[in-house]
């Protein structure tokens, strides 16, 4: 699944990025997500980007980039 269809609370882990070796890899790795890594999805709305928590620290990515990160789901939290 993509990190754009995530919901609120949901545990992912990302699994590759859709557009390797472009600026989306580069800005993403720049802010300490890569491949392997987990993190709580804290906002996922309409119209604002997604907002991640990983190990504490909260990362936006905006929904085109979102699009072009694929997860895998490894928990979903009520």
């Amino acid at each position: 699944m993509k990190l754009v269809d995530a919901k609120v609370a949901d545990i992912v882990e990302v699994e590759e990025f859709l557009a390797p070796f472009c600026d989306i890899e580069t800005r993403i790795c720049s802010m300490g997500v890569s491949v392997g890594q987990r993190a709580r999805v804290v906002s996922n709305s309409f119209l604002s980007p997604v907002l991640l928590d990983i190990d504490g620290s909260k990362i936006a990515i905006s929904k085109a980039e979102a699009k072009k990160i694929e997860v895998k789901l490894l928990r979903r939290e009520k």
